[in-house]
């Protein structure tokens, strides 16, 4: 035991001879080590990336949209067309940029989830979203304006936030298969 503490012992001896010119402190009798930077950018401002070529990738922002519609004016833009991957590419909160749009045309599109067209659609009055892999029509029912929903060949397991829609007037399932199984269980 003796031979351990002073095996210890000379181990603390040795350190504290090589940080001479170190201030003694609680934390170096215990053997902790703190080692200042004489750098001066320990907390980097961070780079503000709004309008670089990357987020023009990433989202819909305002300039990619106007590239896209060919119009300044955002405010009028009545219709839409895209072909999108929301598995790669946020949609981000875009219907909020296009106040006045009413058609919305993203067939062929890779959108699983109509949650991932963003809750600020309010104005669309015709979606076509045919052959998009859609899974899913939870939050449809924010898109309060629409009349027309056309999601033929799709792979929609519930359909009933549907009837949260008050105005619509036609109804495109073409291809959708019915789960019987749901009804006779």
């Amino acid at each position: 035991m003796a031979v351990a503490q002073d095996s210890l012992y000379y181990r603390l001896q040795s350190m504290n001879s090589s940080l001479q010119g170190r201030p003694e402190s609680a934390l170096g009798a215990r053997g902790v080590q703190i080692t200042e930077f004489k750098e001066s950018r320990i907390n980097p401002e961070p780079i503000v990336l709004e309008d670089s070529e990357v987020l023009m990738e990433q989202y819909l922002s305002p300039g990619k949209l106007k590239s896209l519609t060919g119009i300044q004016n955002l405010e009028d833009v009545r219709s839409l067309e895209l072909k999108v991957d929301t598995t790669d590419t946020s949609l981000g909160n875009f219907g909020s940029l296009l106040p006045c749009l009413t058609q919305l045309k993203l067939s062929n599109s890779c959108i699983p989830y109509i949650r991932d067209l963003g809750s600020s659609l309010r104005t669309i009055q015709i979606l076509w979203m045919s052959r998009c892999g859609l899974l899913e029509l939870d939050g449809i029912s924010s898109m309060i304006s629409l009349t027309e929903v056309y999601l033929s060949y799709n792979e929609i397991c519930d359909i009933s936030p549907i009837s949260m829609l008050d105005n619509l007037q036609i109804l495109d399932l073409e291809g959708y298969v019915i789960l019987w199984r749901y009804f006779f269980i």
